[in-house]
């Protein structure tokens, strides 16, 4: 049975996206990783360098979204949706043909409404370190823009949540706090036993007269007078 493709996210604030005069940051809860990178400036445009054998662009529609793609300096494909006022997310804006495994460059144009990117999803053909990733750990997410297996099906290439990675930093952290305290108890076991072992050498050095060891048959009884 073969390996299906990888797909790797791109989220639309990682610094691999080169972005022209005119962008600014947005981003809702509904947005992938709660980000998004959007302008209404004409021909704004953004840049992506990347390696694989196909790319696909998401983003959010808020009205009127018109848009155009290139890839290597091929077409333009152009892009065009009127929500008509509505605010829809992780709209599919653009799905390259099938590329040879190389570097390609991606450049995506604002014409004269608004676009709002979201992220960027790269196929690529299963390789022994992908594959391994994405059998072992399919649900965590890379350092910088999250990542999840299989391929993209069209127009629905969502990301997966990051519930596991939030739930392995809540285990960190309890670990560590019980860690402290463990660790704390320690050093006051080890000073509790360095006090008692000087109180000890310290009743040696009084050759082991404690107040407490007195001798009372010499001593004078009261109303008697020693001989």
């Amino acid at each position: 049975m073969a390996n299906p493709p990888f797909t790797h996210i791109i989220d639309d604030s990682d610094l691999q996206i080169q972005y022209s005069v005119g962008w600014r940051s947005g981003g809702r809860n509904d947005e992938f990783n709660t980000t998004t990178t959007l302008t209404s400036t004409a021909n704004a445009s953004f840049t992506l360098n990347f390696v694989g054998t196909s790319i696909s662009v998401f983003g959010t529609v808020d009205g009127h979204n018109n848009s155009t793609y290139e890839i290597d300096g091929g077409g333009p494909w152009s892009f065009s949706k009127d929500t008509k006022g509505q605010r829809i997310p992780r709209i599919l804006f653009y799905e390259s043909p099938t590329l040879p495994l190389q570097t390609h460059k991606l450049v995506g144009t604002n014409i004269n409404k608004k676009i709002i990117l979201d992220y960027l999803a790269i196929t690529s053909p299963p390789t022994p370190e992908n594959i391994f990733s994405s059998s072992a750990t399919p649900d965590v997410p890379s350092a910088v823009t999250g990542s999840f297996t299989g391929p993209c099906e069209a127009h629905s290439c969502v990301p997966k949540d990051n519930t596991t990675s939030a739930t392995n930093r809540n285990f960190i952290i309890v670990g560590c706090t019980l860690a402290a305290v463990a660790f704390v108890g320690l050093l006051w076991v080890i000073w509790y036993i360095w006090r008692g072992g000087r109180e000890a050498q310290g009743s040696d050095a009084m050759g082991g007269v404690r107040p407490y060891d007195v001798d009372w048959s010499s001593a004078d009884t009261p109303g008697k007078r020693s001989r």
